[in-house]
């Protein structure tokens, strides 16, 4: 991937390595490519995982943290291609849903990548630290990847650090 590193201690966001053995395998490819551009990062580590800032501009309400980057994955001579943008945590009640902007500029409805449970990680004087696990491919997700991976994939587990008070529906 290209773009720029962040290490700790991290700002407010989310750390998450998207599903690694999709990764690998664009890694593996002869033409296989990552790209990050608005304020999506890398983070030192021993797996590549990708930091999507927090975007307090865009959240729309209570119990939804919207985050700001772009990661693309291209290959086989572009006949494949995954976006992951914007990532955005909406509270539904007793679910948490992840979604990403549309794919393709003309579209407008955010996508339902995965459904996430939330578990409280340590809380700090400014921060509080929230780990996604049970991360789970929806069928929209699958879409996004080619339907190359089932609804109900696991995809990566990811830890998001937010302001202290910004809480998610229990």
């Amino acid at each position: 991937m290209t773009d720029s590193t962040t290490s700790e201690p991290y700002p407010y966001g989310l750390l998450w390595g998207i599903k690694s053995s999709f990764v690998t395998y664009i890694a593996r490819m002869p033409d296989g490519q990552g790209s990050l551009s608005d304020g999506a990062t890398t983070h030192e580590s021993d797996k590549l995982e990708c930091f999507f800032p927090l975007d307090r501009e865009t959240a729309q309400a209570e119990q939804t943290w919207s985050f700001r980057g772009d990661v693309r994955f291209s290959g086989h001579a572009n006949m494949l291609f995954v976006r992951i943008a914007h990532p955005r945590l909406e509270a539904r009640g007793d679910r948490t849903v992840l979604t990403i902007a549309p794919v393709y500029p003309d579209e407008t409805a955010r996508i339902e990548l995965a459904t996430v449970r939330l578990e409280r990680g340590p809380r700090y004087p400014d921060v509080d630290v929230w780990h996604g696990t049970e991360v789970l491919l929806t069928e929209a997700g699958a879409d996004i990847f080619n339907n190359v991976y089932a609804p109900g994939e696991p995809l990566e587990q990811f830890t998001m650090h937010v302001p202290t008070g910004d809480q998610p529906a229990q």
